[in-house]
């Protein structure tokens, strides 16, 4: 069964603060973290 994964506004915002958070320290982070995100949403 496939689902439809809606992400709301405020979700969307949580995101974009982590990978701004993430890329204070590393500049790979955000890139691995949109891809855990991706992969765990998918899977």
């Amino acid at each position: 069964m496939a689902y439809k994964i809606i992400v709301s506004p405020r979700v969307q915002k949580e995101i974009e603060n982590a990978i701004d958070y993430y890329a204070l320290y590393d500049s790979n982070a955000p890139v691995n973290f949109i891809s855990a995100l991706k992969e765990a949403l998918l899977h």
